[in-house]
């Protein structure tokens, strides 16, 4: 591994001199901590900056993150004012983070807290292994953290993965290309000319000042480009604004209470002529639930004979669903299309199952048709 950082890190751990890596980054809001690291390292850097602010030291020497250090961020104790798993740092940091990563971090604290919702570390990631003692690139959580003792089981190493899926389509009539992207907006800002966010009026306080006197997350991200506040806004609202702003590839992130069913009905009826592309994204998996589903849905209106079997059962509509969300809409209304081709007159059609089966694809019918069955084969076999 080449790059480390290692958020909310406190003083100093010689130790950390053992660690294989070219570049290991340390970000602490304390400054006085400052004098507890080497001075004039090669391969050693503290920033004495809130983890959001440093987020911008880092992205400015375009460094890339191969291991994520997380632990005890002073939640408990220690003065920390947002858990550094928190979806608008994680969504921030993601754009830093390689395809895959190692997470060094303890998830127990959050457990039994108001943050258990953290320990499931969904924000557009998932688990490839976790590592223990003996595997490659495991790390000792124990190194990071002063306050545990070597008779009790502390922390966990992770092999993760960005999953950064997304599912593209065009609305009916006026054409506007739609796309829902399960990864960070931030990984996009050279392609957006509207970037859409729901910022309270405060936000969380930060721990140090940037160069405007930013205090806030609020303030912090209402000061990039483009960076607009949507919140308690309608969807009709935030094209509109997006319109007088001659925007034309436009960006949000989750800002209402998952009211979204009638978002593509809404573009669909937009009149404007500027927004050419909407795109939205989300670090949770089951944000924007209804936009998913309604995409579903249409893609089940244009043959609905064939997913007569899948909208019998929850399970297996459920279980479709989840496809659609992996970004299997298109080939689904592809191999829809061909299967329309290849029938006879008479023939009836229907899948008898759309799932994901241990992330794979499996599309299968009871058809008879060899042709089907042959594009069957071939859709699975392109796509896993």
């Amino acid at each position: 591994m080449h790059t480390f950082l290692y958020l909310a890190s406190g003083s100093y751990n010689i130790n950390y001199e053992k660690l294989n890596f070219n570049k290991m980054y340390f970000v602490d809001s304390n400054i006085g901590l400052r004098k507890s690291y080497p001075e004039n390292s090669n391969s050693i850097r503290f920033i004495a900056k809130d983890a959001l602010l440093a987020i911008d030291h880092l992205k400015a020497e375009n460094v890339r993150v191969d291991c994520l250090v997380i632990i005890n961020e002073g939640l408990f104790e220690g003065g920390g004012s947002y858990p550094m798993f928190a979806d608008f740092l994680m969504g921030y940091l993601y754009p830093l983070l390689t395809d895959e990563f190692s997470l060094i971090t303890d998830l127990t604290p959050y457990q039994t807290t108001k943050y258990k919702a953290l320990s499931k570390l969904d924000w557009a990631v998932e688990k490839v292994e976790e590592l223990f003692l003996g595997d490659k690139d495991y790390l000792n959580p124990r190194i990071f953290s002063t306050h545990t003792s070597n008779k009790e089981r502390f922390g966990q190493v992770f092999r993760m993965r960005k999953v950064d899926s997304k599912t593209v389509f065009n609305t009916r009539n006026n054409r506007i290309i739609v796309k829902l992207i399960h990864g960070s907006i931030w990984s996009d800002t050279d392609d957006l000319d509207y970037i859409g966010l729901k910022l309270s009026n405060d936000g969380v306080h930060l721990h140090s000042r940037g160069k405007r006197n930013i205090r806030t997350s609020g303030e912090f991200f209402a000061s990039k480009p483009y960076v607009h506040n949507i919140q308690n806004k309608s969807f009709e609202e935030v094209l509109a604004d997006a319109e007088s702003n001659s925007a034309e590839i436009i960006g949000f992130t989750p800002w209402s209470e998952n009211d979204y069913d009638e978002v593509l009905t809404l573009l669909e009826k937009h009149k404007g002529t500027q927004v050419k592309e909407v795109r939205f994204y989300h670090l949770k998996k089951n944000d924007f639930e209804g936009i998913y589903r309604s995409y579903a849905n249409r893609i089940i209106e244009t043959c609905p004979n064939y997913f007569s079997n899948i909208i019998q059962s929850d399970v297996s509509e459920n279980q479709y669903l989840t496809l659609i969300k992996r970004g299997y809409g298109s080939l689904i209304l592809k191999l829809c299309e061909e299967i329309t081709q290849a029938l006879s007159t008479d023939e009836e059609f229907s899948f008898s199952i759309i799932k994901m089966d241990s992330d794979e694809l499996c599309v299968q019918s009871r058809t008879k048709n060899e042709v089907i069955q042959g594009l069957l084969q071939m859709a699975m076999q392109l796509n896993n």
